[in-house]
């Protein structure tokens, strides 16, 4: 993110001292609302992607990326959490793939913490981000988390499946490369690198800026 702001502002880079604090993530918050019953989901194989329908999110590759391996997965169906302007063509592009059966926009959604924890698979498949809690959020409740390499801390990141971004190949073979691994060991490993986005944690790093 600072490579990003520096390129952005170049002069910045000459006349301070940038340090970057990751904005913290309220995990009490989302074990909380992540118990909520959402009903019929216990019942269904899913992959989940949530954020704002635009561009930038890259879901139209995401869908190609499904297409790509929904013969292989036959029980398993995408849900995109969200709203936006191009809803309309992600539908579009949905059902003249004729996945309008497996592939369902249920909009904007207030609670999305147990559409995450009960999914086989939650996937971030921007083209671009400054640096995505979405997945953090993810990483929370799931131990099965595919991302594409949208933001410059995401390479660094334990335990997740990574491609580069735009590309629905490489999007599909990481999604099925993350079924099909057992990723059990990822709980220990994701709490560990959460325990760096802790509100307690964004406010020690304040303070000891502050000091420094």
């Amino acid at each position: 993110m600072k490579n990003q702001l520096i390129l952005s502002l170049p002069k910045l880079s000459k006349k301070l001292n940038l340090t970057v604090i990751q904005n913290p993530v309220d995990f009490g918050d989302i074990k909380s609302k992540s118990k909520e019953n959402i009903g019929r989901l216990k019942d269904k194989r899913y992959l989940v992607a949530a954020g704002r329908l635009v561009p930038a999110k890259g879901f139209d590759i995401l869908i190609d990326a499904f297409h790509n391996i929904s013969g292989q997965f036959h029980d398993l169906e995408l849900i995109i959490l969200g709203a936006g302007k191009d809803k309309e063509n992600l539908e579009q592009k949905r059902n003249l793939l004729g996945m309008e059966n497996i592939i369902t926009f249920p909009g904007y959604v207030t609670n999305v913490y147990p559409y995450f924890k009960e999914a086989d698979a939650c996937v971030l498949s921007s083209r671009i981000e400054g640096f995505p809690n979405v997945l953090l959020q993810m990483m929370s409740q799931n131990t099965k988390a595919v991302a594409t390499l949208s933001a410059g801390d995401i390479e660094n990141i334990p335990g997740i499946f990574t491609c580069k971004p735009g590309n629905p190949e490489e999007l599909s073979a990481a999604i099925k490369n993350c079924l099909l691994s057992n990723t059990d060991v990822n709980r220990s490993v994701f709490d560990d690198y959460l325990k760096g986005r802790t509100q307690e944690m964004f406010y020690s790093k304040i303070m000891e800026q502050i000091k420094s």
